[in-house]
Order: C-alpha cells, then structure tokens, then sequence
C-alpha cells in the first residue's frame, strides 16, 4: 500500500482498508480494547540500534533482517558529521544482525554512523538513522559497588548511584556513563548537553561482552518524577541500553524538555502516565530525536506524546499495550520558516488503547508568520488491534491529520507506504 500527498493545503480524509491482514469482525467500544499479546513479528529491520563508546574506542551494534528474518548484506560508514556519513568508502561490511568495534579513534571528537543495504550492484542504499558518538574514558557506576569513596574512575572505584556519575559527567562538560547490570531503585537522573549514559555491562565493564539484554540495567522509578530528565541545550544527551521500570508510579521514563536526544535500545516500561514525552515551546527551531531499537510498552497514557517542534526518527521499534496512543505527536508545530519530519520506519505499534499512531500537523501562533513545512514518511510498519478514541466502535492503526488548513502558507509532503495492516487496523489521513 502507498499513498503519496504532496504540498497539502486543504484537509483531506483516506481511509485505507485494502491491504488489511483480516478482516470483519466487531469493533471496540470507544477506543477501550482488552490488551493483546505483544507478539507481533518486527518488519525488516535494517538500521543501527546502538552505539556505545569508550576510551579511545566506539562499538556499533545493528539489525540487519528481512521480514523473514533472513541476514541481509550491509555497510558500515562513519564521518565527522551528519551530512558525510556516506561519503567515502564503507568503514567495514557485514550480514544480518552483528557489532563492530572500532578502536583509535580521538577522545572528545565526535564520530557518526550510519548502516546501508547492499544492493549487490557495488552500491549502498542508506537505511536507518545516524547514530552519534563521542569517545572519551567512561564514568563507571555499579549497584554492587563496595567502594569507600567512590569517583567513577575504574570498576573498582564505581558510584553506586547514576545520578553521581551523571552529575561528574556535566560537571566536566560531558562524558560517557557506563552502568553494570543490576537493579537501581528510585532513580530520577537529569541528563544534561553532551552526557552519553550506556547500560548493558557486566562487572567487568569490557565494552566487546557488553549485551543490554544479557546483562540488564533496570532503572526502577519513584513517584513524581521522571526516571530519566533530558534537559535542553546543544549537543543532545545519549541513553542507550537500559530498561526504565515506572513501577507504576513514575510519571514518564523519559522527560525530554526543549533537547536534541538519542534514545535506543532502551525498554520503557509501567509508567503511571507516558513511557516518553517531548516537548519544546521553541519556534526558532526544531530539535533532533532520534529512537531506535527501543520497546516502549503497558504505560498508562501514551507510550510516546510530543508537542512542538521537533525532527523526529523511529526505527525499529515496539510501542505497544499503552494506554493510549502508541505514539502520539498531539502537536508537531512547525513554526515560521522551520521545517520539521516525522520519519516511522520498521516499527510496530499494537494493542494500544487509541490510535497506533497519531500525529496532528499544528501551526505555530506567530503573527506575520509566512508559513512552514511538514515531511511525513510512515514506512514499512505494522499497525495491529489499536483502538481509536474519536470514531465508536472502530479501531484505528494510524491516524494522520492536517491542522493547518486555514492558515494559508503551511504545506506538507506525507508517504505512507509498505505497511501491514492487520484486522481493526485501519489509516485514517
């Protein structure tokens, strides 16, 4: 299925039904949906879903699967910025899901990744996002940790607590926070610019046996505040490799408020209200966050709401049995001048209570303003059993809506394609 909209001035409604896996069958009541086993096979992923770095050292990990979970053929690339990542040749080349390390590199420079399918013609075709990273000696912190008066300078010297680590690590313009596994209760850790966090160790702290799912770093919440705080300035904060546990009572996982960030291969999960939030009142720019790899699930509002302006990137991962919406942008705004992206690829969205995915295309309240521009790309996911709190008795996978019909100057190019769409799943734009 692919439905292409170019330069949109007027409000418009598509619903999509062709396409469907299923069909038939009873509606919900009002968008409230019993929970659905989240079992949902993940499309074909191909991106980098980690990037962790050291002294001296960077390790990138990546998926590379069909839908079958066939390896696929893939590159490497790496540059000094976003824009030349892919130009040169490939730093190394692999198939299916693997790691990489690369040593040598300089301490406080920071490096860019990007993944790219092989076309097997001698070309590459780039595909996931770029991911960021700044080599520098990490700021140790363990839970098992019997250290007297402990600084963060070697395992044995380790914090016992991530917010001293995090602390150090703004305190010293930025750096990288390594966690061991284990269990860390009522953490509600700021982020500040230039502060990289990374679960997934062992005690040992070797970077090549660092594995998130072997070695779990859960992060457990507390009530009123937000596990994990990003806090806004440039250059964005990193969290990658944990698992933040709302216990129920933590209000969000992760608070990110007017801050470029990455988030990947994290699990967010029980929180009272929202697995994530972004937002920003700015209207002179929008912010870069890039998800990746992450599952972001049974929280009791939205898995992830934003509102502002915002360059969004999901890849590869899971929102599902959220309360409400899977992933919620109740307010992309693009402001006078700025355009702002929503880019969904790879991704599942299942079993929530309202939409799958909803975004609402908002313009800014600037007077004199001559207008903005909204890029919409919906690719190659999954939208299963999601309920839909606006139309009784009917369930809605992804719901696309323009807001900005009577403010003449706002535009936007939407594509919608590659998605499966399984029974109750429908598209409304």
């Amino acid at each position: 299925m692919q439905r292409s909209l170019f330069s949109s001035a007027f409000a418009f409604t598509l619903l999509v039904v062709s396409g469907c896996a299923g069909g038939g069958g009873g509606g919900g009541g009002g968008g409230v949906i019993p929970p659905v086993a989240d079992t949902s096979a993940m499309p074909r992923t191909a991106g980098l879903v980690s990037a962790c770095a050291g002294d001296a050292t960077i390790r990138i990990a990546w998926r590379a699967v069909d839908a079958d979970g066939a390896p696929l053929a893939i590159a490497l690339f790496a540059g000094a910025d976003r824009n030349s990542v892919y130009v040169g040749v490939p730093a190394a080349t692999a198939t299916g899901d693997g790691s990489r390390e690369f040593s040598g590199q300089s301490n406080g420079v920071e490096r860019f990744f990007g993944l790219a399918l092989d076309d097997g013609a001698g070309g590459y075709t780039p595909s996931g996002t770029v991911l960021v990273a700044r080599p520098a000696a990490p700021i140790y912190v363990d839970a098992a940790s019997v250290a007297v008066t402990p600084n963060g300078s070697t395992p044995a010297l380790a914090y016992r607590d991530p917010i001293d680590a995090a602390l150090q690590a703004f305190a010293q313009g930025g750096g990288n926070v390594w966690i061991a596994a284990g269990s860390y209760t009522d953490v509600a850790v700021p982020l500040w610019p230039g502060v990289h966090v990374y679960g997934g160790f062992d005690a040992s702290f070797a970077l090549a046996a660092r594995d998130p799912q072997a070695h779990e770093t859960r992060l457990n919440g507390r009530a009123g505040a937000a596990l994990v705080e990003i806090l806004g300035g440039e250059p964005g904060a990193v969290l990658d490799g944990c698992t933040l546990d709302g216990a129920g009572v933590a209000p969000f996982g992760v608070d990110i408020d007017q801050a470029s960030a990455e988030l990947r291969s994290l699990v967010i999960e029980d929180c009272q209200g929202r697995g994530m939030r972004v937002r920003s009142i700015a209207l002179d720019r929008a912010f870069d966050v890039r998800i990746a790899g992450c599952r972001i699930s049974s929280n009791g509002a939205e898995g992830v709401s934003v509102d502002g302006a915002f360059d969004l990137w999901v890849e590869a991962t899971r929102c599902a049995n959220n309360g409400f919406e899977g992933f919620d942008c109740g307010g992309l705004v693009a402001p006078d001048g700025v355009p702002v992206r929503l880019r969904v690829h790879d991704s599942v969205f299942s079993g929530n209570g309202q939409e799958g995915l909803d975004c609402d295309m908002v313009p800014p309240l600037q007077l004199g303003a001559a207008g903005g521009h909204y890029e919409v790309e919906i690719a190659n996911s999954r939208f299963e059993a999601n309920g839909n709190a606006l139309v009784p008795n009917s369930m809605s996978g992804l719901n696309l809506d323009i807001d900005f019909e009577l403010v003449a100057g706002w535009s936007a190019d939407i594509v919608v394609r590659g998605h499966r769409l399984a029974k109750h799943a429908d598209v409304i734009a």
